[in-house]
């Protein structure tokens, strides 16, 4: 079972590092599940040229699986998406205290973030050396969604 912090940790380090096929390792060891109906994105999402996407399902402390998102292009990590989906009741005490323990700890590692909302995403972006990362949240229908995307240099979608 993996948890937003060592999962936050291992795709930070796989991706400034560019170490693509440790994170799929790393993932897979964790338990988590190759699928290709990725819930939180969709398939239309325009991916640079040459690139590819691999999706995982993963058990987390959460009630529903989480889901990963990797995308490459010629062996290099452009972008990690993790999704921690929560039902709408255990949003205000399982979500809270997750969000705050990852707000403070990408503070601690990556100084302030700028908070913004954009098409109903609460969010903060951190920005640090080439590495840029997204904490945001959301809802999407009985659920309540943190999502986290790392990339260098810029975001892919």
């Amino acid at each position: 079972m993996l948890n937003t912090m060592s999962l936050f940790a291992k795709a930070k380090h796989c991706i400034q590092g560019n170490l693509g096929d440790e994170l799929n390792d790393f993932l897979r060891e964790s338990g988590a599940e190759p699928c290709d109906d990725f819930e939180q994105s969709t398939n239309q999402v325009k991916l640079p040229i040459l690139a590819s996407r691999e999706s995982y399902r993963f058990a987390w402390e959460g009630v529903k699986p989480g889901e990963t998102d990797v995308v490459q292009r010629n062996g290099k990590l452009l972008q990690f998406v993790a999704h921690f989906p929560y039902r709408k009741k255990l949003w205000m005490c399982k979500f809270g205290k997750h969000w705050q323990e990852l707000t403070d700890s990408l503070e601690s590692q990556l100084g302030p973030g700028h908070r913004m909302e954009v098409a109903g995403k609460t969010g903060i972006h951190f920005r640090h050396q080439d590495l840029m990362v997204l904490l945001s949240s959301y809802k999407s229908g009985r659920q309540s969604i943190i999502e986290i995307k790392i990339a260098r240099e810029r975001f892919c979608y």
